[in-house]
């Protein structure tokens, strides 16, 4: 029953009370806003928590140019079982639709849209078919088969001032494994610059594969 005193005339807001699609509000013009969400959580002891969701509507003007040449793909975990289990995750993924997403983009969300962690593992690849093969190697148990370069990553390393003639030269020859070395240390190079003059996206891809573990007790009625 809704409380009278609330009033929703003119408003975007709407008591969900049925299961129904999400229809987005319009302006003016006639134009729908992005979809927003407030979700509440109140918990028995008086813990609140209050998240606001938007959804992401993609840039109208995004160029289709992409780089070509051999892609840098970087994963990263809490735990060596949890960074198998991201890569199976983003093969299977991949297998179910190879071409939705180019190669370029699948590296770039990985590189500049997830947060790294201390188990690395990095591949330079050539063709998305070309990491399709090297992940199934890789989450089979066959690491050097693969190509795979891991690292398990507790400080950042002191890797020194690179210079910048030495930087230029990479980027002008996209020679991905100076970066990868970085990364693996620790450190987090500049990833953007390697797309420098084009519009980049980020494509939807697996998130983190966290371990299903359940913590539960049992009440003993005897006791």
């Amino acid at each position: 029953k809704l409380n009278p005193y609330i009033n929703r005339d003119n408003s975007p807001f709407y008591p969900v009370e049925k299961t129904k699609d999400w229809e987005p509000a319009l302006d003016d013009q006639g134009r729908p806003f992005p979809r927003r969400a407030g979700i509440s959580s109140f918990g028995f002891g008086g813990a609140n928590v209050h998240v606001v969701l938007e959804e992401y509507i993609e840039p109208p003007t995004v160029s289709a140019a992409r780089p070509t040449g051999p892609c840098l793909v970087v994963l990263s975990a809490k735990t060596a079982d949890r960074l198998r289990a991201n890569a199976e995750r983003l093969l299977a993924h991949l297998v179910a639709g190879p071409d939705a997403d180019t190669l370029a983009d699948v590296a770039y969300t990985l590189q500049v849209g997830r947060d790294p962690m201390s188990e690395r593992m990095g591949l330079v690849v050539n063709s998305m078919q070309d990491l399709i093969e090297r992940l199934q190697r890789f989450v089979q148990g066959d690491v050097e088969g693969a190509g795979v370069r891991q690292a398990s990553v507790r400080r950042k390393a002191d890797i020194g001032t690179i210079a910048a003639d030495v930087i230029a030269q990479h980027l002008r020859e996209r020679d991905l494994a100076p970066r990868l070395d970085i990364w693996l240390k620790g450190q987090e190079p500049d990833w953007k610059a390697l797309y420098t003059g084009y519009a980049m996206r980020r494509c939807a891809l697996p998130t983190y594969a966290f371990a299903r573990e359940r913590y539960w007790f049992s009440i003993n009625p005897e006791a």
